[in-house]
């Protein structure tokens, strides 16, 4: 029983992302998207980027808005939102489950847990 209990401990590292010859393969890919916009914006964009100016904990809607209207697709970790006269930069940060690492699928975006 001692044995079978050590095997269990010796697998479980081993069952991460599979390892594709000199190169590991990441599970998930850390990307990063530079997005700018004149203002004043469509009706909903321009609404959560005046959202965005007067409370800070609004960005994350702006920033969910335009990595979906961008079509990357990914889980959101970060944003960074800076205005200037006419216009609003966004620097998106977001994981993308890459499926050719060979890893579990229970996190990939979209998925139910």
């Amino acid at each position: 029983m001692l044995l079978r209990g050590l095997v269990l401990v010796v697998l479980l590292p081993l069952a991460g992302c599979t390892d594709t010859g000199d190169q590991h393969a990441e599970c998930e890919s850390h990307l990063e998207s530079d997005q700018s916009f004149a203002m004043p914006a469509d009706p909903p964009l321009q609404f959560r980027i005046e959202s965005c100016k007067l409370d800070v904990d609004a960005c994350a809607d702006l920033c969910t808005m335009v990595l979906q209207r961008s079509n990357l697709d990914g889980q959101e970790t970060g944003c960074d939102v800076s205005f200037t006269s006419g216009s609003v930069s966004l620097k998106i940060y977001y994981d993308q489950y890459n499926p050719d690492a060979g890893c579990a699928i229970a996190n990939e975006p979209g998925s139910a847990s």
